[in-house]
């Protein structure tokens, strides 16, 4: 759990029953002001019934207490009203000893990145790199298109052709199953930031 203290960002780790067997003192102030979320007796909760019910399922769906080799091992989350002031992304990371080498214990778990969506725009590439799988380079050009920079210029920037940044922002499409830029900015804004400006080494 040590790794997870040293997180700038809120960051909790809870079992199948939502129990929090350990969060970092980012988190701790997070759930204390959140207007969406609560550690509730020691348990993740939401304080409406429905955003309740959706990390229910999020977390469900990740099928911790279960050997399934096809869960999925990641789920995005946004609770909250679409059209009110305050929106909170959710990123939940399935945790299996056997893919962290039992650094999280013996029972698969799960990673909860909390995220304000009103608090940064953009995403950092460290954590679009993790989450989708992503390359330095392309998690370097899904910023830059989050950022709304044109592909000629992040082709200067990085040095490259524009045909390898339309090579690799296709690549990002289809690995965040995205179709559009606007429907990658929109998916990406939730996801938090490792450091402010430390991005995916070469």
């Amino acid at each position: 759990m040590e790794i997870v203290q040293r997180l700038p960002q809120p960051v909790a780790i809870v079992d199948a029953a939502r129990r929090i067997v350990g969060m970092n003192p980012a988190a701790q102030r997070f759930l204390a002001g959140s207007p969406l979320l609560r550690d509730n007796a020691g348990s993740l909760g939401a304080r409406n019934a429905a955003d309740d019910a959706r990390l229910l399922i999020a977390l469900r769906s990740l099928r911790l207490s279960e050997s399934d080799t096809h869960s999925p091992d990641r789920v995005f989350l946004g609770l909250g009203d679409r059209g009110g002031n305050r929106r909170t992304g959710l990123c939940l990371l399935r945790l299996v000893p056997s893919s962290t080498m039992g650094a999280f214990g013996p029972d698969a778990l799960a990673m909860v990145m909390f995220h304000d969506a009103d608090s940064r725009p953009h995403p950092d590439s460290f954590v679009l790199a993790a989450m989708y799988d992503l390359s330095p380079a392309e998690a370097r050009v899904a910023t830059a298109l989050c950022a709304g920079e044109a592909l000629a210029d992040i082709a200067q920037k990085q040095k490259v052709s524009i045909h390898t940044v339309r090579s690799q922002v296709k690549t990002v499409f289809d690995k965040t199953g995205c179709s559009r830029q606007a429907e990658l900015v929109g998916k990406l804004a939730g996801l938090p930031q490792i450091a402010g400006e430390s991005g995916a080494s070469r």
